[in-house]
């Protein structure tokens, strides 16, 4: 692994970036006439439209321009609208951030236009998003041309002119109201942690998609001794089985087993992120698979290790395991289903105790996990979070979505893919050596304690304590609060929470704020990205000065949910997949892309191995920067469709 120690030479001496994109909407009006009725519309829902943009807080500046002329009698043969804005980040999370957050003001400008996309917007994400591609032109006698944006102050963000106090939550809305799911038709590891010590994620390809067909409808019913696929209604209550068994496909298991021409059609239009999958020219740079992380030497996945299907068996008994990998190696014989790669995982567990498990760095892993507004669900421990809408994770007919929408199938068939989910799988080697060496050289040099360091990059103490509950030191947790119930600014349900907006208190920068921001705003809305995650560690467990270092340790993560429609590469533009559009959109309210006290998570192309800028400030000195070296090496990734638990075939 690189050698990650801190050098004076890689700290703060980097260029500015220009943060600033462009958008020049040309919208040709299907009756030319109309032009002052639309305007006027306009111009009553003004408020509206401020307090979207103030809500985005990435927004420059935004106006609507119609063409000269219009006024006229009788008014030109071409009149259009032109929005022009100025905006921070990607272009892509910008559209449908717009779509999340005005999306009943573009419905009515789009009521005006010519060749416009299927209405609602809030339904039809995707096809919204490309009309927007398609007409973002500077429109000189009928050529299109590149828009190029000239900023005066090109590295600086919105946030950065503002500051993060300036921009606060917004109202609560109303929780999403719950709905019915089929927990027999849900993969178990979806609705529910599995929780058990051991695990087998089993990468396949398959020569004959008969054969592959027949082992998965095997699997399905348990047949001929395999096991059998395990869904969320399987368990009761205070009982845990002797395994559970996870099937996922990538879109090339899906094709090779017969996708219909329409679904491929959708997962194009809805998904290309699955399409293209975590080793696209386009997605690897963004995700920081370059150098010895390229996707060429990936053990699961990219180029040599492509594959077709992820089994995932877990175990809490290592016997059960073994003997159930012995059973489906002989299915996968039998039916002429090709092991690529296998990798076994096993829990962390605590000194303390045997329930509590940890990850190689030394946190507390597990403590916290999204509720899904499911009608009938366990109301679960209070975290001071609304339940998300089901559509955020499950593909569905009636499942309510991120962008208010009563949809979330994107298009596909209910027979594929209803109450199907995306899964990105990552699997990371972890360089922890390297990570106790970094609190302890950064520690001397700032004056600060070690464990104060690997809390204030974490969010949580080590224990999982978390920062916004106790900034100077580790909670008993028999006297502590529960330790999800904080945020990190007042909010209407919770108006007594400390304001931490410049992060005295959590960094803003720190994983579990970045990752999850509360009610913070992000795309215009509190608690609007979140992730599940099942991860677990491999390798053997670090011990302080008796590791050899070439044993290799790290993380197998799971990440579910459905990917936004903006995560989608181009010839011209790339955006990443579903984890990193998660992080990307939130640079919420309280995070900026450049401040020192804000912190930054983009990779450096100018610093090999060292991945973000990252600071944590006190109230005697409000900036501490530090470009942090990457304790982190990809070994394999796999975006891949989390099936749903019936057989589309």
């Amino acid at each position: 692994m690189p050698d990650i120690g801190l050098t004076s030479a890689q700290s703060d001496n980097m260029p500015p970036r220009k943060v600033s994109s462009g958008l020049n909407l040309w919208l040709e009006l299907e009756d030319p006439g109309r032009m002052a009725e639309l305007l006027a519309g306009l111009e009553a829902q003004t408020g509206a439209i401020q307090q979207a943009l103030r809500s985005l807080h990435y927004v420059h500046f935004s106006r609507f321009l119609p063409t000269p002329g219009w006024d006229s009698t009788p008014p030109p043969a071409v009149v259009a609208l032109q929005v022009i804005t100025e905006f921070d980040g990607d272009f892509d999370a910008y559209v449908l951030d717009f779509a999340m957050v005005i999306g009943e003001q573009f419905e009515y400008i789009l009521g005006f236009v010519k060749k416009r996309p299927t209405s609602p917007v809030k339904d039809h994400p995707a096809e919204f998003l490309q009309f927007i591609r398609c007409h973002n032109v500077a429109y000189a006698s009928g050529i299109k041309l590149p828009i190029q944006v000239n900023s005066a102050y090109p590295g600086l963000t919105v946030i950065d002119i503002i500051g993060n106090g300036g921009v606060l939550p917004r109202a609560d809305e109303p929780p999403p109201a719950p709905v019915a799911v089929n927990p027999s038709d849900v993969q178990a590891n979806v609705l529910r942690g599995l929780h058990m010590a051991h695990a087998m994620h089993l990468g396949l390809k398959f020569s004959q998609a008969d054969g592959a067909r027949a082992f998965l409808a095997r699997l399905l019913s348990g047949a001929d001794g395999l096991p059998q696929i395990s869904h969320g209604a399987a368990w009761a209550p205070d009982v845990t089985p002797a395994y559970a068994l996870t099937v996922g496909l990538t879109i090339r298991g899906l094709r090779e087993l017969g996708l219909s021409p329409a679904d491929d059609a959708a997962f194009k239009s809805s998904f290309p992120a699955f399409v293209a999958g975590p080793e696209d020219p386009d997605a690897a740079p963004l995700n920081g698979d370059t150098g010895s992380s390229n996707p060429v030497y990936w053990r699961l996945g990219g180029p040599n290790n492509a594959v077709r299907l992820v089994l995932s068996l877990y175990a809490e008994d290592p016997g059960e395991l073994a003997r159930q990998t012995a059973a489906l190696r002989q299915g996968m014989a039998a039916h002429g289903v090709r092991e690529v790669v296998a990798w076994p995982a096993d829990a962390l567990a605590g000194p303390d105790s045997v329930d509590r498990r940890y990850v190689h760095f030394g946190y507390q892993d597990g403590l916290s996990q999204p509720r899904l507004a499911i009608l009938g669900a366990p109301a679960g421990e209070p975290d001071m979070q609304p339940a998300s809408r089901v559509g955020e994770f499950l593909l569905g007919a009636g499942y309510p979505n991120v962008y208010g929408g009563a949809d979330s199938l994107g298009g596909l068939s209910p027979g594929l893919a209803q109450n199907a989910c995306f899964c990105a799988l990552r699997i990371m080697a972890q360089d922890v050596v390297g990570f106790e060496r970094l609190l302890d050289e950064a520690s001397a040099r700032h004056g600060v304690s070690r464990e104060w360091l690997a809390a204030k990059l974490m969010g949580r103490w080590r224990d999982g304590t978390p920062l916004s509950q106790s900034p100077d030191a580790p909670l008993p947790e028999a006297s502590a609060p529960l330790r999800n119930s904080f945020d990190y600014a007042p909010s209407q349900a919770n108006p007594v929470t400390a304001d931490d907006a410049i992060g005295l208190r959590c960094p803003v920068g720190a994983h579990v704020r970045r990752m999850n921001p509360r009610s913070a705003t992000v795309a215009g809305k509190p608690y609007s990205r979140r992730l599940l995650r099942r991860g677990m560690p491999y390798g053997p467990a670090y011990v302080p000065g008796a590791d050899d270092p070439a044993v290799e340790r790290g993380l197998v993560g799971m990440f579910l949910c459905k990917p936004p429609a903006g995560c989608v590469p181009s010839k011209t533009r790339s955006s990443a997949r579903s984890k990193h559009c998660w992080v990307t959109i939130t640079r919420c309210a309280s995070n900026s892309a450049s401040r020192a006290v804000a912190g930054e998570t983009t990779s450096c192309s100018r610093c090999p191995g060292w991945s973000a800028r990252w600071a944590a400030p006190t109230s005697s000195c409000p900036a501490w920067p530090r470009w942090l070296p990457s304790a982190n090496r990809p070994r394999g990734s796999r975006l891949r469709s989390h099936s749903p638990h019936h057989s589309p075939h």
